[in-house]
């Protein structure tokens, strides 16, 4: 690869095609079990649920993640995380490289 990519949104743009998923991805692989919501996704990662809706829903497609119902009580879907381990790698890399503006 030639010059260097300087910031986490370059990296996830080359990576995923969006300047956001790279973060979002992040949040979902540092979870501490494999069921999230969304909102847990905008607390973490400060993108605008109207990014990262649309980015979950990518990842759901993909069958990394899964819809697995809803919170008990509330209207918030309920997801889980499929297969993150290899991706994890992937996103461990990319941000280190990222903070050394590789």
């Amino acid at each position: 690869m030639t010059g260097t990519m300087e910031s986490r949104a370059e990296w996830s743009r080359a990576l995923f095609g969006n300047s956001h998923m790279l973060g979002v991805i992040s949040a979902i692989v540092r979870l501490e079990g494999d069921e999230f919501t969304v909102p847990q996704i905008i607390l973490s990662t400060g993108v605008p649920g109207s990014i990262a809706h649309p980015l979950v829903a990518r990842l759901v497609l993909t069958g990394l993640v899964e819809k697995i119902g809803y919170v008990p009580g509330e209207k918030t879907a309920l997801y889980r995380r499929n297969g993150f381990d290899a991706l994890g790698s992937l996103v461990s890399r990319a941000e280190q490289l990222s903070a050394a503006n590789v």
